[in-house]
């Protein structure tokens, strides 16, 4: 149970269709970085490629917001790994870590 869930669709945020996501606990990554909006002290990010990660970084040390970020795929980081090289964080088969 979160206090709200932001949805980080990538840096041109797709439109998805998913039961609940007008709700109004359900934000945009780009309202968090703009500051835009108010959550609560637990947070779930839906994404962890480079816009996931991002508002889930800023949640986390700018706010001290708890936050738990949830990625479909097996890694990390979305494209982001295409100019890096870098190999992000690895999960088994998707899933979610607590930032």
């Amino acid at each position: 149970n979160y206090d709200s869930v932001v949805l980080a669709t990538g840096v041109k945020p797709r439109e998805i269709e998913l039961e609940g996501a007008d709700h109004e606990k359900v934000l945009s990554y780009m309202d968090v970085l703009d500051g835009d909006c108010l959550v609560g002290q637990k947070v779930a990010v839906i994404g962890a490629g480079f816009s996931g990660l991002t508002a889930a970084l800023e949640l986390r040390v700018k706010y001290g917001y708890n936050v738990t970020v949830y990625e479909k795929l097996s890694q990390t980081g979305g494209r982001a790994q295409q100019f890096t090289g870098y190999s992000f964080a690895k999960t088994e088969d998707g899933g979610s870590g607590t930032i």
